[in-house]
Protein backbone atom coordinates (compact mmCIF):
# COMPACT_ATOMS: atom_id res chain seq x y z
CA UNK A 1 0.00 0.00 0.00
CA UNK A 2 3.17 2.52 0.06
CA UNK A 3 2.41 5.17 -2.61
CA UNK A 4 6.12 4.30 -4.64
CA UNK A 5 7.32 1.32 -4.88
CA UNK A 6 10.23 0.08 -2.80
CA UNK A 7 12.99 0.12 -5.21
CA UNK A 8 11.45 3.83 -6.30
CA UNK A 9 11.71 4.48 -2.62
CA UNK A 10 15.47 3.66 -2.42
CA UNK A 11 15.92 5.69 -5.53
CA UNK A 12 14.74 8.73 -4.77
CA UNK A 13 15.88 8.53 -0.91
CA UNK A 14 18.93 11.12 -1.22
CA UNK A 15 16.61 13.34 -2.96
CA UNK A 16 13.93 13.22 -0.50
CA UNK A 17 16.26 14.03 2.58
CA UNK A 18 17.45 16.75 0.26
CA UNK A 19 13.94 18.30 -0.72
CA UNK A 20 13.61 22.46 -0.01
CA UNK A 21 10.02 24.01 -0.61
CA UNK A 22 8.87 27.38 -2.22
CA UNK A 23 8.55 30.37 0.55
CA UNK A 24 8.03 33.78 0.50
CA UNK A 25 10.44 36.02 2.19
CA UNK A 26 9.20 40.38 2.85
CA UNK A 27 11.39 42.63 4.10
CA UNK A 28 9.61 44.87 5.38
CA UNK A 29 11.57 45.82 8.57
CA UNK A 30 7.86 46.12 11.13
CA UNK A 31 6.42 42.98 9.17
CA UNK A 32 9.04 40.67 8.31
CA UNK A 33 7.91 37.06 7.87
CA UNK A 34 9.11 33.88 5.92
CA UNK A 35 5.48 32.55 4.31
CA UNK A 36 5.83 28.94 3.29
CA UNK A 37 4.13 28.82 -0.32
CA UNK A 38 4.68 24.99 -0.44
CA UNK A 39 5.19 22.07 1.69
CA UNK A 40 5.17 18.18 2.18
CA UNK A 41 1.39 18.11 0.97
CA UNK A 42 2.07 20.12 -1.88
CA UNK A 43 5.65 20.12 -3.26
CA UNK A 44 5.45 22.08 -6.39
CA UNK A 45 4.56 25.82 -6.51
CA UNK A 46 5.28 28.09 -9.49
CA UNK A 47 4.54 32.05 -8.58
CA UNK A 48 2.79 33.41 -11.67
CA UNK A 49 4.31 36.12 -14.41
CA UNK A 50 7.86 34.82 -13.68
CA UNK A 51 8.13 35.34 -9.75
CA UNK A 52 6.14 38.69 -10.09
CA UNK A 53 2.90 37.86 -9.83
CA UNK A 54 0.77 37.99 -6.37
CA UNK A 55 -0.44 34.55 -7.19
CA UNK A 56 1.39 31.13 -7.43
CA UNK A 57 0.10 27.64 -8.94
CA UNK A 58 0.38 24.88 -6.65
CA UNK A 59 -0.12 21.47 -7.48
CA UNK A 60 0.11 18.13 -5.79
CA UNK A 61 0.02 14.17 -6.51
CA UNK A 62 0.46 13.15 -3.07
CA UNK A 63 -3.67 12.03 -2.76
CA UNK A 64 -2.77 9.85 -5.92
CA UNK A 65 0.29 8.34 -5.96
CA UNK A 66 -0.56 5.13 -5.53
CA UNK A 67 -2.90 5.23 -8.43
CA UNK A 68 -0.21 5.18 -10.53
CA UNK A 69 0.37 1.66 -10.35
CA UNK A 70 -2.27 1.33 -12.90
CA UNK A 71 -3.30 4.68 -13.58
CA UNK A 72 -1.42 6.60 -16.78
CA UNK A 73 -1.20 9.66 -16.93
CA UNK A 74 -1.67 10.55 -13.15
CA UNK A 75 -3.90 12.49 -11.13
CA UNK A 76 -3.22 15.85 -8.89
CA UNK A 77 -5.03 18.65 -7.07
CA UNK A 78 -4.30 22.42 -8.79
CA UNK A 79 -4.48 25.10 -6.38
CA UNK A 80 -4.19 29.07 -6.85
CA UNK A 81 -1.74 30.33 -3.95
CA UNK A 82 -1.78 33.61 -2.46
CA UNK A 83 1.94 34.37 -1.78
CA UNK A 84 1.69 37.28 0.64
CA UNK A 85 -0.37 34.44 2.84
CA UNK A 86 0.17 31.17 1.81
CA UNK A 87 -3.48 31.05 1.57
CA UNK A 88 -4.63 28.31 -0.75
CA UNK A 89 -7.53 27.51 -3.27
CA UNK A 90 -8.58 24.33 -4.79
CA UNK A 91 -9.14 24.86 -8.12
CA UNK A 92 -9.35 21.84 -9.94
CA UNK A 93 -9.23 18.01 -8.28
CA UNK A 94 -8.35 14.89 -8.84
CA UNK A 95 -6.91 16.45 -12.41
CA UNK A 96 -5.65 14.01 -15.22
CA UNK A 97 -2.37 16.19 -16.59
CA UNK A 98 -0.96 19.42 -16.06
CA UNK A 99 -2.70 22.85 -15.33
CA UNK A 100 0.10 26.29 -16.26
CA UNK A 101 -0.94 30.10 -15.29
CA UNK A 102 -0.78 32.65 -18.30
CA UNK A 103 1.74 34.80 -18.96
CA UNK A 104 -0.07 37.60 -17.30
CA UNK A 105 -1.55 35.48 -14.33
CA UNK A 106 -4.88 36.20 -15.29
CA UNK A 107 -5.84 32.40 -16.02
CA UNK A 108 -5.13 28.96 -15.16
CA UNK A 109 -5.71 26.93 -18.07
CA UNK A 110 -5.74 23.16 -18.28
CA UNK A 111 -6.50 20.59 -20.78
CA UNK A 112 -9.35 18.17 -19.91
CA UNK A 113 -8.74 14.47 -21.55
CA UNK A 114 -11.69 13.09 -20.62
CA UNK A 115 -14.16 16.24 -22.03
CA UNK A 116 -11.96 16.55 -24.80
CA UNK A 117 -11.50 20.57 -24.20
CA UNK A 118 -9.26 23.32 -22.83
CA UNK A 119 -10.47 25.06 -19.73
CA UNK A 120 -9.53 28.34 -17.88
CA UNK A 121 -10.36 29.31 -14.34
CA UNK A 122 -10.47 33.07 -13.90
CA UNK A 123 -8.06 33.76 -10.83
CA UNK A 124 -9.57 37.32 -9.79
CA UNK A 125 -13.60 36.34 -10.20
CA UNK A 126 -13.44 32.47 -10.19
CA UNK A 127 -15.40 32.39 -13.22
CA UNK A 128 -14.29 28.78 -15.37
CA UNK A 129 -14.90 29.18 -18.60
CA UNK A 130 -14.64 26.15 -21.23
CA UNK A 131 -12.62 27.52 -24.09
CA UNK A 132 -13.50 25.63 -26.89
CA UNK A 133 -16.77 24.36 -26.66
CA UNK A 134 -17.66 26.78 -30.17
CA UNK A 135 -14.78 25.64 -31.73
CA UNK A 136 -16.40 23.75 -35.17
CA UNK A 137 -13.95 20.85 -35.35
CA UNK A 138 -12.35 18.48 -33.01
CA UNK A 139 -8.98 19.90 -30.64
CA UNK A 140 -8.22 16.42 -29.43
CA UNK A 141 -5.61 13.94 -31.61
CA UNK A 142 -8.53 11.93 -33.49
CA UNK A 143 -6.38 9.26 -33.91
CA UNK A 144 -5.26 8.51 -30.62
CA UNK A 145 -5.32 4.70 -30.55
CA UNK A 146 -4.33 3.85 -26.58
CA UNK A 147 -6.51 3.21 -23.67
CA UNK A 148 -5.44 6.73 -22.09
CA UNK A 149 -8.00 9.83 -22.68
CA UNK A 150 -6.88 11.60 -26.03
CA UNK A 151 -4.29 14.26 -26.02
CA UNK A 152 -4.79 18.23 -27.62
CA UNK A 153 -3.40 19.19 -31.35
CA UNK A 154 -1.86 21.53 -28.06
CA UNK A 155 -1.34 25.59 -28.21
CA UNK A 156 0.65 28.12 -29.69
CA UNK A 157 0.86 30.27 -26.93
CA UNK A 158 -1.09 33.66 -25.55
CA UNK A 159 -1.71 36.89 -26.55
CA UNK A 160 -0.54 39.78 -25.33
CA UNK A 161 -2.43 40.88 -21.91
CA UNK A 162 -3.76 37.27 -21.80
CA UNK A 163 -6.73 38.85 -24.23
CA UNK A 164 -6.66 34.96 -26.05
CA UNK A 165 -5.00 31.52 -26.07
CA UNK A 166 -4.12 30.27 -29.53
CA UNK A 167 -5.37 26.52 -29.91
CA UNK A 168 -4.93 24.14 -32.34
CA UNK A 169 -7.17 21.80 -34.24
CA UNK A 170 -5.95 18.74 -36.83
CA UNK A 171 -5.20 21.90 -39.19
CA UNK A 172 -6.12 25.25 -38.25
CA UNK A 173 -5.49 28.42 -35.84
CA UNK A 174 -7.92 29.09 -33.73
CA UNK A 175 -7.81 32.54 -31.27
CA UNK A 176 -10.24 31.45 -28.34
CA UNK A 177 -11.70 34.50 -25.38
CA UNK A 178 -10.51 33.29 -21.99
CA UNK A 179 -13.99 34.82 -20.72
CA UNK A 180 -16.73 33.76 -23.76
CA UNK A 181 -17.18 36.95 -24.17
CA UNK A 182 -16.10 36.94 -28.04
CA UNK A 183 -16.48 33.60 -30.26
CA UNK A 184 -13.46 31.89 -31.60
CA UNK A 185 -12.17 33.31 -34.43
CA UNK A 186 -9.86 31.22 -37.20
CA UNK A 187 -6.69 32.66 -37.56
CA UNK A 188 -5.36 30.74 -40.42
CA UNK A 189 -9.06 31.76 -42.34
CA UNK A 190 -9.91 27.82 -42.73
CA UNK A 191 -7.25 27.34 -45.00
CA UNK A 192 -5.76 24.77 -43.62
CA UNK A 193 -8.92 22.23 -43.26
CA UNK A 194 -9.90 23.80 -47.13
CA UNK A 195 -6.32 23.23 -48.33
CA UNK A 196 -5.28 19.81 -46.36
CA UNK A 197 -2.55 21.61 -44.26
CA UNK A 198 -1.65 21.21 -40.70
CA UNK A 199 -0.45 24.91 -39.56
CA UNK A 200 1.78 25.49 -36.68
CA UNK A 201 3.31 28.48 -35.47
CA UNK A 202 6.99 28.41 -35.22
CA UNK A 203 8.31 30.78 -32.16
CA UNK A 204 11.08 33.05 -33.54
CA UNK A 205 11.76 34.98 -30.44
CA UNK A 206 12.32 32.97 -27.09
CA UNK A 207 12.19 35.68 -25.30
CA UNK A 208 8.73 37.05 -25.59
CA UNK A 209 6.09 34.89 -23.58
CA UNK A 210 3.22 36.48 -25.63
CA UNK A 211 1.78 37.13 -29.21
CA UNK A 212 1.25 40.27 -30.26
CA UNK A 213 -1.99 40.81 -32.20
CA UNK A 214 0.07 42.32 -35.21
CA UNK A 215 2.95 40.26 -34.82
CA UNK A 216 3.91 38.62 -38.15
CA UNK A 217 3.95 34.83 -37.67
CA UNK A 218 5.55 31.91 -39.13
CA UNK A 219 4.11 29.33 -39.61
CA UNK A 220 5.27 25.54 -40.82
CA UNK A 221 2.69 23.38 -42.18
CA UNK A 222 2.39 19.88 -43.56
CA UNK A 223 0.66 18.37 -46.32
CA UNK A 224 -1.77 15.78 -44.99
CA UNK A 225 -2.11 13.98 -48.29
CA UNK A 226 1.32 14.00 -49.57
CA UNK A 227 3.79 15.00 -46.46
CA UNK A 228 5.06 17.74 -48.48
CA UNK A 229 5.72 20.72 -46.17
CA UNK A 230 6.27 24.31 -46.06
CA UNK A 231 5.88 27.69 -44.43
CA UNK A 232 4.08 30.66 -44.70
CA UNK A 233 2.99 33.68 -43.33
CA UNK A 234 0.26 35.57 -41.15
CA UNK A 235 -1.00 37.84 -38.59
CA UNK A 236 -3.52 37.03 -35.66
CA UNK A 237 -5.74 40.17 -36.53
CA UNK A 238 -6.60 40.63 -39.99
CA UNK A 239 -8.72 38.78 -43.05
CA UNK A 240 -5.88 37.78 -45.24
CA UNK A 241 -5.40 34.01 -45.74
CA UNK A 242 -1.96 32.75 -44.99
CA UNK A 243 0.76 33.76 -47.17
CA UNK A 244 2.87 30.90 -48.91
CA UNK A 245 6.64 31.40 -48.65
CA UNK A 246 7.74 27.91 -49.68
CA UNK A 247 6.69 24.58 -50.33
CA UNK A 248 8.53 20.83 -51.25
CA UNK A 249 8.95 17.54 -50.87
CA UNK A 250 10.98 17.78 -48.57
CA UNK A 251 11.28 18.13 -44.62
CA UNK A 252 12.63 21.33 -43.13
CA UNK A 253 14.61 21.64 -40.48
CA UNK A 254 13.99 24.27 -37.17
CA UNK A 255 13.78 27.79 -38.46
CA UNK A 256 15.73 30.52 -36.76
CA UNK A 257 15.40 34.40 -37.04
CA UNK A 258 18.29 37.05 -37.24
CA UNK A 259 18.07 39.62 -34.91
CA UNK A 260 17.92 42.78 -36.27
CA UNK A 261 16.32 41.75 -39.83
CA UNK A 262 13.17 39.68 -40.92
Amino acid sequence: KDPALQPEQLLKAQSERAQTYLAMTRADVDNAAIVPLADPDMPTVVVGSNGDADVALGTSDVPYRLLRSWESPGFQDVYLVETATGKRTRIVEKHRGSASLSPGAKYVWWWDGDRKAWFAHHVAGGKRTHLTELVPHPVHNELHDLPTPPTPYGTAGWLEADKALLVYDRFDIWAVDPESALPPTCVTDGVGRGKGLRFRVNRLDFEKDTIGPDDSLLLSFLVDATKAQGFARDKVRGTNPPEILIQGDESFGPVRKAELAD
